[in-house]
């Protein structure tokens, strides 16, 4: 569910470095529709300090979702608030309930993984945050875009 970016803020705020990364940062949830690689929410940019769990409870992604659905994350999101809401990795699982698993983060991951081909959100970030949330939203309708359309020259390296 969620995606970090470098970068540099001046002043230099210590709210946004990220022990995990060794730098500043801003981090983002984006939501992706399970049964379709659709981008149907995203939260941020938020400090590069907060974590995943706070992240998804200040989102209100979760209040949103309609009764007896859930929402699949990884290890990072888990927490007993959570546990009637959200699937996480569970060694307990059947063998096909683990590969609907993965292949739902697989396909956040190929999500993700294409937002890093646009060089404003794979490089160091020198501007606002607020300037960094618009690159970001506009990467994120641009590869949606892509995706329904069929158009993979822009992934191609």
């Amino acid at each position: 569910m969620g995606k970090k970016h470098k970068t540099e803020f001046l002043p230099y705020d210590r709210q946004n470095y990220s022990q995990k990364h060794s730098h500043g940062g801003v981090k983002y949830q984006v939501t992706l529709c399970a049964q379709r690689q659709q981008c149907v929410h995203i939260f941020g940019p938020v400090r590069g300090g907060m974590s995943d769990q706070e992240m998804l409870e200040r989102s209100g992604i979760l209040k949103q979702l309609k009764t007896g659905k859930l929402a699949n994350a990884d290890r990072g999101y888990i927490n007993q608030k959570f546990v009637k809401q959200v699937l996480w990795p569970n060694p307990h699982d059947s063998k096909e309930v683990n590969n609907l698993k993965s292949r739902i983060r697989l396909r956040h991951e190929t999500f993700n993984g294409k937002m890093s081909f646009f060089g404003c959100l794979n490089q160091t970030w020198r501007h606002t945050t607020e300037q960094h949330g618009i690159a970001f939203c506009a990467v994120a309708v641009t590869i949606q875009y892509a995706m329904n359309n069929g158009t993979a020259i822009l992934f191609q390296p």
